[in-house]
């Protein structure tokens, strides 16, 4: 009887140990929600970005109506350490497909422009979460 109670308490003692060393999970995207009547090209330059989230296109299409994840990560950590929005080092250019005469008035490089969000929080402060831009026809000038 002794030996089992032993037993139960080094297995309580190194889950106890187990489950508080663990870093939480995070999934973080990067979203840009484009509710213009206008489909827009987001150019980025490659050669200035920021590697850590690892863009994988230097041009890509936004479509009008339509919401496209530019950049995703997932591993360990704590969702507030993506609530800056700040990856892209002045390096995004957009430009509206078909018409030269018109442009984006918003600056997708500027962190406070996009807005963090907490989708779903999980112990430890890791959960998913996102930083979204909104474009309106009212941005396009």
């Amino acid at each position: 009887m002794m030996k089992s109670k032993h037993y139960i308490s080094l297995i309580l003692g190194i889950a106890i140990l187990f489950f508080s060393s663990c870093d939480p999970g995070v999934d973080y995207r990067q979203i840009v929600q484009n509710d213009s009547k206008y489909d827009i090209m987001l150019i980025v330059d490659t050669a200035h970005i920021n590697v850590h989230f690892g863009y994988t296109f230097d041009t890509l299409l936004i479509a009008k109506h339509s919401n496209v994840v530019i950049a995703c990560e997932q591993g360990l950590g704590t969702t507030n350490g993506f609530s800056s929005c700040n990856s892209f080092n002045d390096s995004v250019y957009t430009k509206i497909v078909d018409n030269d005469h018109l442009h984006l008035d918003l600056d997708l490089n500027n962190s406070s422009n996009w807005v963090f969000d907490v989708l779903d929080e999980s112990m430890g402060g890791g959960g998913e979460c996102e930083c979204r831009i909104k474009i309106t026809d009212s941005m396009i000038k």
